[in-house]
């Protein structure tokens, strides 16, 4: 019998047409119903330079702004077609840059899309000058206003040491924005100031003591939903309380430790605490299932994110075959592509541990490497990188249908027989077969090798050597003579390799694991030279 993961793409591909049953499917989605939520980000471009910003964000590095850095115009339209077609309760504007370098635009979504509450994440770079600050908070205010509704539109300052850090970053932008809001702003119960740190962060402390006659109390409880709509958990929280009885609600999130090229080859004490986080955050806060959002009256719903390049999906559904984009796809077609493929029906279904504990069979490395860089925006797109894992856990969940009988044999008929013959073989000699095949990372960049450069190559013999992946050595080998020969090196292992660690690479690291669409970024090539 042919080994099928060792040409998993071929098989994923024909693995596309089956699922669950149409009934199922609108049961799935009946029951996923209620209000949904979406985490936006806007742009990866900011000029604050904090020194600890994972993204390496900064102004303009390829001279323009474009379509892979931030969303264009037509990208916000999109983004609001798309809120108001999906029964949104919270949309939050975030990202790995400063959505508020995008006034106009945050003022667009603002005034046109339809949820209940909106929420700006902001580090106030914006706020140097007061002058500058009020008239920012004036346009945002205006545009509130204009909706002639309820909606509630907060803006959530980060104030922690990695922001301080930046240097144009100040307390006096705090104190302007806190002083605006205190002074214009406090009885408008549909716009706010809130304010997000991290636990154990001594700034907030600091920053406080300079600015006014206040005091922090900080609550007991832990756990608790920021709002009436949708259950979105703060881990604690706080109220900063002004003597002239001005309040701000504070959010005190848990510190990740995210690092995209972390060397998981020894479990290190860095590395148990980037596991430790990740596990509080998805059983306390995500409940275990991360696309999904219970709602303040019981019902469920999707809990989606968008990358700043278009791709959009409920968090942990990301697959590198089926990117959905903002610029290609309607709301109705990234839900039901969600739901119609068998890979994430089944991660909606079944949730977050259900996936890992069957991967974790075969590639553990596979898991171990998408907690510890600590990016749970990324998480599923980490663990679901490697084809031959994406097969195997499709086949392990149709295995599992089949024998609870949600599917039956009429809806796998037109598979090929040899996989049908992997469906229908133990788990044992399932894992046995994984185990053994040849191909691996290496093969599945050789099956594309033209769209890779001479770092692109490089960054994966770093990631190699850092022990993300389960490699043939015979694989390893002619990679490297390739490389040599493409590239007219001389090099013999992969310990030769110098890590830059340089903004280029960090942003071929996350383009790498979230590339924009094809077709996104084609129509928005085309649109470029037409104009």
């Amino acid at each position: 019998m042919v080994n099928i993961f060792n040409d998993p793409k071929r098989y994923l591909d024909f693995i596309d047409n089956v699922s669950v049953s149409s009934d199922l499917i609108e049961e799935k989605r009946e029951e996923y119903s209620g209000k949904t939520i979406l985490c936006a980000w806007l742009t990866k471009l900011c000029p604050a330079k904090c020194s600890k910003c994972f993204f390496k964000s900064n102004m303009y590095k390829d001279a323009a702004p474009s379509e892979q850095y931030e969303l264009s115009d037509e990208g916000v339209d999109r983004l609001i077609q798309f809120v108001n077609a999906s029964n949104n309760s919270y949309l939050m504007l975030s990202g790995g840059g400063e959505p508020m370098i995008r006034p106009q635009q945050v003022n667009k979504i603002v005034r046109n899309t339809k949820t209940d509450r909106i929420v700006i994440v902001t580090s106030g770079i914006w706020a140097n000058n007061y002058q500058m600050a009020e008239k920012y908070i004036a346009d945002l205010y205006e545009s509130v206003k204009a909706r002639n509704d309820d909606v509630k539109v907060i803006l959530r300052l980060s104030i922690d040491e990695f922001h301080l850090s930046s240097p144009s970053i100040s307390e006096d932008v705090y104190r302007n924005i806190i002083d605006i809001f205190r002074k214009n702003y406090r009885d408008d119960p549909n716009f706010e100031l809130r304010i997000h740190t991290m636990q154990n962060d001594p700034t907030l402390e600091n920053v406080f003591k300079n600015i006014g006659e206040n005091k922090i109390v900080y609550e007991k409880s832990s756990g608790t939903t920021d709002n009436s709509e949708v259950i979105k958990i703060v881990p604690k929280k706080a109220s900063i309380q002004f003597d002239d009885g001005y309040s701000i609600y504070v959010g005190l999130s848990k510190l990740f430790f995210p690092n995209i090229k972390v060397d998981i080859n020894e479990m290190t004490k860095d590395i148990k605490s980037a596991l430790d986080v990740f596990e509080k955050d998805m059983k306390v806060s995500e409940y275990g299932n991360p696309s999904i959002i219970t709602n303040c009256n019981g019902l469920q719903g999707l809990d989606f994110w968008s990358d700043y390049n278009g791709n959009i999906t409920a968090w942990g559904c990301q697959n590198s075959n089926h990117l959905h984009s903002l610029y290609t796809d309607t709301y109705e077609d990234i839900v039901n592509s969600i739901f119609s493929d068998i890979g994430t029906y089944a991660f909606l279904d079944k949730g977050y541990y259900y996936r890992r504990n069957i991967i974790k069979d075969i590639n553990p490395k596979a898991v171990l490497r998408s907690e510890a860089i600590n990016l749970r925006d990324y998480s599923g797109a980490f663990l679901m990188e490697e084809d031959s894992t994406k097969l195997y856990f499709v086949i392990r969940a149709i295995k599992d249908y089949l024998e609870d009988g949600v599917m039956s044999y009429d809806d796998i008929e037109s598979l090929p027989e040899e996989i049908k013959y992997f469906i229908n073989c133990s788990v044992e000699e399932l894992n046995s077969m994984y185990l053994s095949k040849k191909y691996d990372i290496i093969s599945q960049y050789f099956d594309n090798i033209d769209r890779y450069s001479k770092e692109d190559i490089e960054d994966l013999f770093i990631l190699i050597r850092n022990g993300h992946y389960d490699i043939n050595p015979d694989n390893l080998k002619k990679l490297i003579n390739y490389y040599n020969l493409e590239y007219h090196q001389n090099v013999t292992d992969i310990s030769e390799f110098v890590d830059l660690d340089d903004e280029a690479q960090l942003a071929r690291l996350h383009n790498r694991i979230s590339p924009m669409q094809e077709k996104a970024k084609q129509l928005c090539l085309s649109k470029h030279s037409n104009n």
